[in-house]
């Protein structure tokens, strides 16, 4: 996926979080954002979500993202085909780790964008994902053990998304 076709990921996630604490109001973007799942835990969000730009080149025009928010603050981590494989391994892993304390699982690093994202996933009873970027800072998203199920099959979803 190339850098543009990032900073338009990031830049409409941007634009729909200022929207919706716009209260409804409409912002125009080039893409289109489709929200797979959301996920609740008192006022954190976590959102799988997948983007298409018809604008862009097959192949370069579809990425799956993920977004959590601690309001005011959000952060996002976008991802392509190719590293659908890594993030759902990523999830096996952590999806298998659950335990009584919290274990590391293993960092991911976004590719091409200007604020590069890092994802940190941990595990206990349940999966703990962390999203810092330089410019947004840090914001973690604790999914509960029965939003498991849920969030992989959002996961396969973006997976299938961006295979077509």
């Amino acid at each position: 996926m190339s850098g543009p076709l990032r900073a338009m990921i990031a830049a409409c996630a941007a634009a729909l979080a200022l929207g919706l604490s716009l209260g409804g109001s409409s912002l125009e973007a080039k893409g289109r954002l489709d929200t797979i799942a959301k996920f609740h835990n008192a006022n954190l969000e976590l959102d799988v979500d997948t983007y298409f730009d018809p604008e862009q080149p097959a192949g370069d025009n579809k990425a799956g993202l993920l977004s959590t928010r601690n309001p005011p603050r959000q952060n996002s981590f976008a991802f392509n085909f190719p590293e659908t494989k890594t993030l759902i391994g990523l999830w096996a892993k952590a999806a298998k780790a659950q335990s009584a304390t919290w274990k590391a699982i293993r960092t991911m690093t976004e590719i091409g964008t200007k604020d590069v994202s890092v994802l940190n996933v941990s595990a206990v009873r349940g999966v703990r994902f962390v999203i810092t970027s330089p410019e947004k800072g840090a914001v973690t998203y604790h999914l509960a053990a029965g939003d498991m199920a849920r969030f992989e099959k959002a996961l396969y979803a973006v997976r299938d998304f961006l295979l077509k």
